[in-house]
C-alpha cells in the first residue's frame, strides 16, 4: 500500500511520518526504541491499512525525525509531548494507537494526557518492568542498547556503521545490511543512552498515567525472559489501574512477537478493533 511521506513539527523536533490513504478512522503507529516507521508495513500496514487512515511515525531520534538538541531529552514524557502536539494538529477525530514496547509506554502517556480524544489502545509488550527493574536486568534488551551507544557515541559515518553492520550479522545481504545500516545511523546516541542510565520514566509515572486513561485498552504481551519484557505482575498492574482493559499473553518469549507471530497475533487486534 503507497504511503505518503510527510513532516511535522513538534516544537523543536521535526517529525517524519508516513500517511495513508483515508480509508477509515485514524490508526497512529508508534514503533519501539531503536526502530523505525516502517517496521509496521508488512503487519499493521498490509492488514488494516484497507480499512483505517494509518500515521506510522518516527519518533523523536529516530529514522528521518530530527535528534533533540539536548542529549538527555529522550524521556517518556518528551515522545509523549511530540504525540499529542501531532494529534492535535493533524488528526480530527479520536484516534486508536497502536504502540509497542517505547511506543507503547508513549501510548499510555497520551492516552493519559488527551482523555475522551483517544478512541483505544493497543499496547504491545511494553516494558513496564522497568518500573521496578533496573535496563540491566533486562538481560536482550540491555545488551543491543549498550552495543548501540558503544557504536554511536563517537558519531560514525555511514560506512563505518556499514562496515560494522557485516561484522555483526555475516554474510548478510547488502540489501538487508544498509537498512541495518541506516536504522542504526539515524539514531540519535540519547536514546539508547537515556535507556542504560535507567532515566527514561522521569517525570512519568505508570500507575497515574493509567488511571487517567479512558479508552478501551488491549494490552498483548509476550513471556517475560530474554526477550519479553512485561511480567505477570506487571501486567497485573496494568489491570488495577486500567478501566476497560483486555489482555492477552502470548505463548512466547520474544519481544517481537507480532512480527514473528503475526498469524496467531491478528485474530485478538481485529476482534478488539471490531467491538470499538
Amino acid at each position: 500500500m503507497a504511503l505518503l511521506e510527510k513532516t511535522f513539527q513538534a516544537g523543536e523536533i521535526s517529525l517524519s511520518y508516513d500517511e495513508g490513504p483515508d480509508n477509515g478512522p485514524p490508526m497512529i503507529l508508534l514503533h519501539g526504541l531503536t526502530g523505525v516507521r516502517q517496521s509496521w508495513q508488512d503487519t499493521f500496514v498490509a492488514k488494516y491499512g484497507p480499512f483505517w487512515q494509518q500515521y506510522a511515525i518516527d519518533l523523536r531520534g529516530h529514522g528521518k525525525s530530527s535528534h533533540a538538541a539536548a542529549e538527555d531529552a529522550y524521556l517518556i514524557v518528551d515522545y509523549v509531548k511530540d504525540i499529542v502536539a501531532f494529534i492535535n494538529s493533524e488528526i480530527d477525530q479520536p484516534p486508536v494507537i497502536v504502540g509497542h514496547s517505547l511506543g507503547a509506554m508513549t501510548a499510555i502517556g497520551v492516552g493519559a494526557a488527551l482523555g475522551d480524544g483517544v478512541r483505544a489502545i493497543i499496547l504491545l509488550d511494553p516494558p513496564l518492568a522497568i518500573r521496578e527493574l533496573p535496563t540491566a536486568d533486562l538481560h536482550g534488551a540491555n545488551a543491543w542498547f549498550t552495543q548501540l551507544y558503544g557504536i554511536l557515541k563517537d558519531r560514525p559515518s555511514y560506512e563505518q556503521v556499514v562496515e560494522i553492520c557485516r561484522q555483526m550479522v555475516p554474510p548478510g545481504d547488502e540489501k538487508m545490511l544498509h537498512a541495518m545500516a541506516t536504522q542504526i545511523h539515524s539514531l540519535s546516541p540519547g536514546t539508547v543512552k537515556i535507556a542504560i542510565e535507567d532515566r527514561i520514566l522521569e517525570g512519568f509515572d505508570f500507575g497515574e498515567a493509567l488511571d487517567d486513561v479512558t479508552c478501551p485498552v488491549l494490552l498483548m504481551h509476550a513471556q517475560f525472559g530474554e526477550s519479553g519484557s512485561l511480567r505477570d505482575e506487571d501486567a497485573a498492574f496494568v489491570s488495577q489501574h486500567t478501566r476497560n482493559l483486555t489482555t492477552v499473553k502470548m505463548p512466547y518469549d520474544d519481544h517481537g512477537f507480532f512480527h514473528t507471530y503475526w498469524d496467531e497475533t491478528h485474530p485478538h487486534i481485529t476482534t478488539f478493533l471490531e467491538a470499538l
